[in-house]
């Protein structure tokens, strides 16, 4: 599995024409030039809400970040799942790659909030267009009685997503449980700093602890 390098990611909301007013059930491209300079929701805001459906381009690493962030919610000690959607439809259990079908169970039972993190819209269209929707439909039933605790977050290349009738299937099936918030909210990932000067200080500290590696001393 490779390495997690934290890009410090920001996110913001997309505007109502992208979403419930959006004329086409496709998203146009040109228009999210404007959002890719500016954000102001980290991750600590995201996990706070219950339904965020989350998109970016191919290779912005979504599966990467998400991955991270469940591994952070269970080392809190938190009920946390990462599923991938196109598995869901032929077997859940096979779905999880974070948490297990045990603890997906231990969570259902008890009164604690979970988070379930789902990748992703565009992996589970790849065999059937219909799959996404199957296995929202799957799971709705899994966690009927859980859903006013489960925290859902979704992920998607920005051209699979459809944001009318996704939108619509995603609200029917998970309302949201903060009637003030409204229904689900759809955010756009972007990062703060350049991907290579990230990499270029990953770099130096991979040398720095080769360096201190070679002057230690063998350990008996």
């Amino acid at each position: 599995m490779e390495q997690f390098i934290n890009l410090d990611r920001l996110f913001s909301l997309l505007p109502n024409q992208y979403t419930y007013n959006s004329k086409e059930d496709s998203i146009n491209l040109e228009g999210f030039s404007r959002f890719q300079e500016d954000g102001s929701l980290g991750w600590n805001e995201l996990l706070q809400a219950y339904r965020i459906v989350i998109l970016a381009e191919a290779g912005a690493g979504k599966t990467q970040e998400i991955r991270h962030a469940t591994q952070n919610l269970q080392s809190e000690g938190k009920y946390a799942f990462f599923l991938r959607l196109e598995h869901i439809v032929d077997d859940l259990e096979s779905a999880f790659e974070i948490g297990t079908s045990q603890e997906f169970q231990n969570w259902i039972d008890s009164n604690d909030e979970g988070w379930i993190l789902l990748d992703s819209v565009d992996e589970a269209r790849l065999k059937d267009p219909k799959d996404f929707e199957r296995a929202l439909r799957k799971l709705s039933v899994q966690i009927a009685i859980a859903k006013p605790r489960t925290h859902l977050i979704i992920t998607s290349r920005i051209t699979a997503w459809r944001p009318k009738s996704d939108l619509k299937l995603c609200n029917s099936l998970f309302p949201d449980v903060l009637l003030t918030l409204g229904i689900a909210r759809v955010i756009f990932m972007k990062t703060r700093f350049r991907r290579k000067l990230v990499l270029r200080q990953h770099k130096a500290n991979l040398n720095s602890r080769r360096l201190a590696l070679r002057s230690t001393p063998w350990l008996i």
